[in-house]
């Protein structure tokens, strides 16, 4: 295998306290290549049933989106992703994980400026508690397994919140990898 700047082959490294190979898992190492980015923002619910949502725009190729989220919200949080989903949208500002790396991502993160059409739901999670009694947990998922996302898709994020003034943090992270089997 050649890797681009170096002239030899460099053996596994063997980490010195448990005897392991030392070795990056694929996101990880997407991230040391410059193939992975992220978006964050936080929303704080003006009344019950408020919600915050993205759309997430696949561009026509075979560079893959490879999606993973963390969502914590104070009280009770339903997050739903949906495909097909279709709307207006202002594209908001991501950044490459690798701050060192100029590449630039083809899935474009878009705020929603009109009417929502969902689409199909094909993932979605309720956690935490909601009022009248204090929310004794929070309200969060982190999706530790990758969603491969279709390509020339548009998919709507979405985070509802359950009661007044539920801060809602979402971190959205991903990376691109062009699938050579297809």
């Amino acid at each position: 295998m050649t890797v681009t700047g170096r002239s030899a082959l460099y053996p596994n490294k063997i980490d010195q306290t448990t005897s392991g190979k030392a070795q990056l898992e694929y996101e990880h190492f997407k991230v040391h290549t410059g193939d992975a980015w992220v978006c964050t923002y936080n929303f704080t619910s003006d009344e019950e049933s408020s919600t915050v949502s993205r759309y997430i725009i696949t561009p026509n190729t075979t560079r893959w989106a490879h999606l993973f989220w963390d969502v914590v919200g104070q009280t009770k949080t339903t997050i739903s992703l949906y495909e097909n989903a279709s709307g207006t949208y202002n594209p908001v500002t991501v950044y490459n994980r690798n701050r060192n790396s100029a590449r630039v991502n083809t899935t474009i993160i878009g705020d929603p400026t009109g009417d929502i059409t969902a689409g199909t739901l094909i993932w979605r999670w309720v956690s935490g508690t909601s009022a009248p009694a204090a929310a004794r947990s929070s309200g969060a998922t982190r999706e530790t397994g990758e969603i491969v996302l279709k390509q020339n898709t548009q998919y709507l994020f979405s985070c509802a919140a359950a009661s007044v003034n539920n801060l809602i943090s979402v971190d959205l992270f991903w990376y691109e990898l062009t699938n050579i089997e297809n």
